[in-house]
């Protein structure tokens, strides 16, 4: 059998005209490492070097290979004591919920199963054993590539210290997409759940009626929704900068983009009654606008709506109807009736390789077309207040 050395060293060419040279050795699962600087000019002196440090087992730095999966994720996902946080911010911005969403997935996920590993010992099949395992648990495909993402990150983050050499889930392929789909509602049942003489009966409360009218209209998400105030409801259209966070209160929209989206003239008035009843604050409240109603409130409000026109609970599971349905059903309105792509991600929000230029320059005067559209979704009530 052939022997082989237990390094090679090879020179590099600096920028500045000099030849170092550099070494590569083999880990403990016989992978070639990554080249590390001998800091010598000649060949001779670079091996002499290399020996050595095979003498003293120190080819490859004891740099964190002893270390477990939770003695290294100490502190990660901590917004004012992560590393990686720091690193990030320095760089672009991350917002308070993805850290907490990440933290979460952390506890909750990861770490009861790779905790007490060798950070350096994890490899790609422990990684698609974990994957396999959600499935077991009763979890999505998506909750299980969201939980990979947030290790890949981490894992990524150990070659940027120095910590490993490469990255275990670089070889792992996330899920495939799960075959569950959101529906959305139909006219029919739009017209139902709309109908302006049951509110009473259909949402106990107006508010619950027009804060769901508003996102059928607009395609606004719950918190966008529930960020809107007086200072943001302008003639014809609402100024989308902000969502509303109940942890953290007003905090940027998903793409950190702001937006003018029109808003029908008969829901206008509609919404610059409770503007005035709530003294210029947040428009869906019931404290005076100190703040708005909450999540669970809204997403209850609009179960409660389902089950009366006769969508009962087990149907609205099946089918996915929730409040972000809305959004799907604007986009889906709005596509039928030949609104451009380009138009609608101007609404929406949404970011696309498709967006062209010249839909950058849109005023709110452009999107008489939408408004007219909006008016179609169903009949606005012609009862103010």
């Amino acid at each position: 059998m052939r022997y082989r050395e237990p390094f090679t060293v090879f020179p590099r060419k600096m920028r500045s005209g000099r030849t170092v040279w550099y070494y590569q050795t083999y880990d403990n699962k016989n992978r070639r490492t990554t080249a590390r600087s001998t800091g010598q000019t000649s060949k001779g002196a670079a091996r002499v070097y290399c020996n050595k440090l095979f003498k003293e087992d120190a080819l490859i730095p004891n740099r964190g290979g002893n270390i477990t999966f939770a003695k290294y994720s100490e502190n990660w996902w901590v917004w004012d004591k992560c590393e990686y946080v720091r690193y990030r911010l320095s760089r672009r911005e991350l917002s308070r919920t993805y850290i907490d969403s990440s933290s979460a997935n952390l506890r909750l996920n990861i770490l009861p199963y790779f905790g007490k590993m060798k950070l350096e010992a994890i490899t790609n099949y422990d990684i698609e054993k974990w994957l396999s395992s959600f499935a077991f648990k009763g979890l999505s495909n998506l909750t299980a590539n969201i939980n990979l993402s947030c290790l890949n990150i981490m894992l990524t983050d150990a070659i940027r210290r120095g910590l490993l050499d490469s990255n275990p889930a670089d070889n792992v392929s996330p899920l495939k997409k799960d075959a569950r789909k959101k529906d959305i509602l139909t006219a029919d049942e739009v017209s139902l759940i709309f109908n302006h003489d049951s509110i009473e009966k259909l949402w106990k409360k107006k508010i619950y009626y027009l804060a769901n009218l508003l996102s059928a209209c607009t395609g606004l998400r719950i918190g966008e929704i529930l960020a809107v105030r007086g200072e943001v409801l302008f003639d014809g259209y609402v100024l989308v900068s902000k969502q509303y966070n109940s942890k953290y209160g007003l905090v940027p929209t998903k793409t950190r983009d702001s937006r003018q989206v029109p808003v029908p003239s008969e829901l206008q008035k509609e919404l610059d009654v409770l503007n005035k009843k709530n003294d210029g604050g947040y428009i869906f409240s019931t404290t005076g606008g100190d703040k708005p109603i909450s999540y669970q409130v809204l997403t209850r409000a609009l179960k409660y709506a389902l089950t009366q026109i006769g969508i009962e609970k087990e149907e609205q599971t099946r089918r996915y109807l929730c409040f972000h349905g809305w959004r799907h059903f604007f986009n889906t309105t709005m596509r039928t009736n030949n609104i451009s792509d380009g138009k609608l991600q101007k609404l929406t929000g949404h970011k696309s390789m498709a967006m062209t230029e010249r839909y950058t320059h849109f005023k709110i005067d452009d999107f008489q077309d939408v408004q007219k559209i909006q008016a179609k979704i169903l009949q606005m009530p012609r009862k103010v207040g």
